[in-house]
């Protein structure tokens, strides 16, 4: 039996990996533009973002949709599942590090700001 799940799968979890590179993106331009001490910080999550997103795209979409649909061959379905756990461990320490990048480049800004409307008073 062939789900018909699959292509709402992509859908629904694309944006998912799309959207925290976009705000990091963003707010890597920001500040880069405005000089902020914090730019390498929201460098790395970018590059941390988009490992993910090519982690989606180049692997989890067809696996994925392949297991949906039940098109793997059976005998390969154990190997994939462990290779399939053991890059979403790396999918998510990543996404983790993501995280906790962007809140301290996040506060790295906050701190700086607030620096700066010191100094001018």
């Amino acid at each position: 039996m062939v789900s018909h799940n699959g292509p709402h799968v992509g859908i629904t979890m694309l944006p998912m990996q799309i959207l925290p590179l976009l705000f990091t993106a963003y707010a890597y331009i920001l500040a880069r533009k405005n000089k902020e001490k914090s730019k390498e910080i929201w460098l790395y999550a970018n590059i941390s973002n988009g490992i993910i997103l090519l982690m989606f795209v180049g692997y989890y979409l067809s696996v994925n949709l392949q297991f949906i649909n039940q098109t793997m061959n059976p005998d390969d379905v154990a190997f994939e599942l462990q290779r399939w756990e053991m890059i979403h461990i790396a999918r998510t320490i990543l996404a983790i590090l993501s995280t906790v990048l962007a809140i301290v480049a996040y506060f790295r800004y906050e701190e700086n700001r607030n620096t700066k409307i010191t100094t001018t008073l």
